[in-house]
């Protein structure tokens, strides 16, 4: 699974956008369009399937190798816990 790290939005109270409204408008409308384009981007790689579709007669193995190779389960995860 592809982590998504937002970048900041444009701050109104910086000097450069207190006395210009419309440099603090251009500057929210070029963040917006980073976070859509990041948002999109992230969304093709964290909705695609697995692998090939899991059938009923897979073995638990199979499912845990496609998980894996997604990026949704770490492959080094131990069922052991010491609790």
């Amino acid at each position: 699974m592809k982590l998504l790290s937002l970048p900041q939005p444009p701050n109104p109270s910086e000097p450069r956008y207190r006395t210009n409204l419309l440099a603090w408008a251009q500057a929210h409308y070029t963040w917006s369009q980073q976070v859509v384009g990041l948002l999109q981007d992230h969304s093709r790689v964290n909705d695609a399937p697995c692998a090939n579709p899991v059938l009923p007669t897979d073995t638990v193995a199979t499912v845990i190798n496609a998980f894996t190779q997604k990026g949704l389960l770490s492959p080094t995860a131990s069922r052991n816990s010491n609790v």
